[in-house]
């Protein structure tokens, strides 16, 4: 009885095999050809990042590649991005919501604590060569309202208050 019991578990696993190689196998044949396309796809995608890198000017993939490049080296630091604010009149809220950045993020360029993301370091760069009347413009294409910075006067020191000529007089009787 005991010799029955293990020949038929073993004539049971023997057919769950070969149920399962039958199974798995055109899986493995598909995974292969999967595994041959991705290596492919990446080697097109190798020749195409260094075609592009050695493009003319005048393909844009190459136009954006360039201007990244110029962006991570260029310098803008924490007094050009406080600068190009003010000569626009603007507040930190209105200069973060023109760019699409945070009031806090411009704080802390302007403070010096962090550094723009290349993305933003364009827009203010393209904010740079913005006047008065391309601000409007701008302002009035992204909806963005904002009543006119208030012009810090700095209050004028008080002058001492000079002594009036009578009041020597008024002393020296006084002594008398």
């Amino acid at each position: 009885m005991s010799d029955l019991k293990k020949i038929l578990s073993e004539e049971m696993r023997r057919l769950a095999r070969k149920e399962i190689k039958a199974e798995v196998e055109p899986l493995t044949k598909k995974i292969l050809e999967l595994k041959k396309v991705v290596s492919v796809l990446s080697k097109e995608l190798k020749t195409s990042k260094t075609a592009a890198l050695k493009a003319t000017p005048d393909d844009e993939p190459a136009k954006e590649a360039c201007e990244d490049k110029k962006l991570s080296s260029s310098k803008l630091g924490a007094a050009a991005i406080r600068r190009i604010r003010e000569n626009l009149g603007i507040s930190q809220l209105v200069f973060g919501k023109l760019i699409g950045a945070s009031l806090l993020s411009v704080s802390h360029w302007e403070l010096g604590n962090s550094s723009p993301r290349p993305k933003f370091k364009a827009r203010i760069l393209s904010l740079k060569s913005l006047g008065k009347r391309g601000l409007k413009k701008l302002l009035e294409e992204k909806n963005i309202t904002f009543s006119a910075s208030r012009s810090r006067k700095k209050a004028k020191p008080e002058q001492p208050k000079e002594a009036s000529p009578k009041a020597p007089e008024a002393a020296g009787e006084a002594e008398k």
